[in-house]
């Protein structure tokens, strides 16, 4: 349960950028993620931050999803940090976003 609460938080910080950026440019995506990839380096022993600072590019993916009838995908790192050590990574993660307009 314990790497399964950090996968979902690395889940969250990459979708909820993807999710940000497509209810605020109004345009509506199918996303999967295509791919995960993990480094858990230290047990986390309180609360845990998860942050992904690739929002710009997520929001270059979202706009390349609507102007495409393809499905298209990248590759984004996202780490997950002790809120008393926000700098020090306790886990990495990569995952793979995959997004489709539905009505291109």
């Amino acid at each position: 349960m314990y790497f399964g609460a950090l996968a979902c938080g690395a889940d969250l910080s990459v979708g909820a950028l993807a999710l940000f950026h497509m209810r605020s440019l109004k345009i509506s995506l199918h996303f999967v993620f295509k791919d995960f990839t993990a480094e858990f380096l230290k047990r986390a022993t309180e609360d845990v931050l998860f942050i992904c600072n690739e929002g710009d590019a997520i929001r270059d993916l979202v706009l390349q999803a609507n102007n495409s009838g393809e499905r298209v995908h990248a590759t984004f790192n996202a780490f997950a940090a002790l809120a008393s050590s926000p700098h020090t990574p306790i886990a990495q993660f990569k995952l793979t976003l995959s997004l489709k307009n539905p009505n291109p």
